[in-house]
């Protein structure tokens, strides 16, 4: 009876606790979810950047450590190609794609092997299954000697990078490490049809698994596409790999990490 005595009675004869909701308290606790929603969707939004980075990673190593693999076990060259092809905006700086290698180009008046402009023996590639891109919004970080010798006034990439780094007390041989420091030259692409000269960011790994002989950096971070380049405007986020002579690999997820100098 004493609990009868705290419930109200309504017209219809059943009985109803006081715990019901008024309808101020359900607008209030609609406009707290609303609150709620809208906080958690910024933070998702802002976690979409991170996530494409950490696929993106993922997805590097694999490649990455395909190609040493490969090299090792068909005791053949394989080379890591990353696109700089200015003019396809769905590639440019995002596409990685594993090419073998049947040698060099050789230069028969002379008895030598053919370089490009820059002193780089040409290698011979046949192209190995489909490109892979990285995330959306996500790109290699190339050096300035790669934007320098690919032509063009792309001097622009490096402006907030450099200049956001440098406000910071890094120092320029410190930016340059948060850099990606591959070959940038011409290759030959044969793949069954007639060869063409193409130019690339490339990584080269020999079948005993050695890379380049100071070791190779792959650096790369979140920007915004423009009509020919691309601005990187967060380089404190940037991550990737070293990549040591003798071929073991130490992935960076801080950039701090690329604070070790050059991969040796």
């Amino acid at each position: 009876q004493a609990m009868d005595n705290n419930r109200v009675k309504p017209r219809s004869g059943r009985y109803f606790g006081r715990s019901g909701f008024s309808l101020i308290e359900l607008l209030v606790v609609v406009g707290v979810i609303a609150v709620f929603l809208s906080v958690f969707g910024v933070a998702l939004n802002r976690g979409g950047d991170s996530a494409g980075m950490d696929s993106s990673q993922r997805m590097l190593s694999a490649l990455v450590s395909g190609a040493r693999g490969q090299a090792v076990m068909k005791q053949e060259p394989i080379y890591l190609l990353v696109s700089m092809d200015r003019d396809d905006p769905t590639s440019f700086l995002r596409s990685v794609q594993i090419a073998t290698s049947s040698g060099v180009v050789w230069n028969q008046a002379s008895n030598a092997p053919q370089t490009d402009a820059w002193g780089n023996k040409i290698p011979i590639l046949s192209l190995s299954g489909n490109p892979t891109q990285f995330s959306r919004g996500v790109f290699i970080v190339p050096s300035r000697e790669t934007i320098t010798r690919s032509g063009g006034d792309l001097t622009t990439m490096f402006s907030d990078y450099d200049q956001l780094l440098l406000s910071q007390g890094f120092s320029m041989a410190q930016i340059d490490e948060r850099k990606s420091n591959g070959t940038y030259g011409e290759v030959e692409i044969t793949n069954g049809t007639a060869p063409s000269r193409e130019r690339f960011l490339y990584y080269a790994f020999t079948p005993r698994g050695f890379t380049g002989p100071d070791g190779y950096r792959i650096v790369f971070a979140s920007g915004e596409r423009g009509p020919t380049t691309v601005s990187f405007s967060n380089p404190n986020e940037a991550r990737g790999f070293l990549i040591r002579p003798m071929g073991s690999i130490t992935m960076i997820s801080d950039p701090r990490g690329f604070d070790e100098g050059q991969a040796q």
